[in-house]
């Protein structure tokens, strides 16, 4: 028995509930699309990203994902009544090892999701793969160091909610899960969008995953802005929904920075979305802006503010 099984054989017995496990697979980038950021130069390869859904409500998350983001193999991982169904998680977890970004969801208030996710986190983490898990801001409480336990299972944790987003005049997105769920298919689509589509600015992945890396947990903070000052008015939107979150972006270790517009979008609204996030980061902190086209915003600009903080405890949430 190698290393990595019997380490997946204690794993699983930790694991009782039995699993179902339904992929989709990627679909594919179009043949025009130039990537920004190549995992390795010397390779003519796309980059492998996968998400998985762990639980009811994270499932259909990664379900969504699969139907409307190109280039990402998603994951619904759900309790089973069928014994043999957990037979597909050693499958499963092998694939993971191979991707070079996993992004882990599920909701850590469920123990049995909880474990299930550990599980997943470690054969990534393990195998080098930059491992990202988002969950409901709710699970914050649900974050005691057992979790973590000894073993490294993400490179950042990321909390999301309403709260992540801009405030909206009309009730267009109802709330509770409705709005979580929104906000993390954002923030996957931001990350994956940005590393797999020529965007006019050069981001390579490497410094993607050392952002992501910088600290051990995260939020998310999107603005939105129209008119003539519409990048700084989102750009500040972003910053004060982190603020809301009590993260300022004084204290974020890396900050990852997403600006999206349509071709009316110039690059003098990217230079002061771009200006105005700087002002507020730390000079210490490491910070990627990059761009990202969204001809659905028309006159709009939105700005996503991904900032990672406590860059030693694994468990400050």
């Amino acid at each position: 028995m190698t290393q990595f099984s019997a380490a997946l054989t204690s794993s699983m017995a930790q694991v009782a509930t039995h699993w179902s496990v339904i992929a989709h697979p990627a679909t594919p980038l179009p043949t025009t699309t130039a990537h920004s950021s190549a995992i390795d130069p010397e390779l003519d390869t796309d980059p492998r990203i996968s998400a998985i859904g762990i639980g009811e409500f994270s499932a259909s998350v990664a379900r969504l994902l699969s139907r409307n983001l190109r280039g990402i193999t998603c994951y619904e991982v759900t309790a089973s009544l069928i014994t043999e169904q957990s037979e597909l998680i050693p499958s499963l977890l092998s694939s993971l090892q191979q991707s070079d970004l996993v992004f882990i969801l599920t909701e850590l208030d469920n123990p049995e999701c909880a474990a299930m996710a550990q599980m997943v986190g470690r054969a990534s983490c393990g195998a080098g793969v930059l491992t990202i898990a988002i969950a409901p801001l709710a699970a914050e409480i649900f974050l005691p160091e057992r979790l973590a336990g000894e073993e490294q299972w993400y490179d950042s944790i990321f909390a999301v909610s309403g709260r992540s987003l801009p405030s909206q005049p009309e009730p267009i997105i109802p709330e509770g899960d409705a709005l979580a769920g929104y906000a993390i298919r954002h923030m996957v689509a931001s990350i994956t969008n940005l590393i797999t589509y020529q965007t006019g600015i050069c981001i390579d992945f490497a410094d993607v995953a050392a952002i992501l890396r910088e600290g051990s947990v995260g939020r998310l903070g999107v603005g939105v802005g129209s008119g003539e000052s519409r990048a700084v008015t989102a750009a500040k939107g972003a910053i004060e929904r982190l603020e809301e979150q009590g993260v300022p972006l004084a204290q974020a270790a890396g900050v990852l920075v997403n600006v999206h517009g349509s071709s009316t979008l110039t690059m003098d609204d990217f230079d002061d979305a771009s200006r105005v996030i700087h002002e507020y980061v730390a000079a210490e902190a490491n910070i990627i802006v990059g761009l990202i086209s969204d001809e659905q915003l028309g006159y709009n600009v939105k700005v996503t503010v991904m900032a990672v903080q406590c860059p030693k405890d694994r468990t400050c949430l």
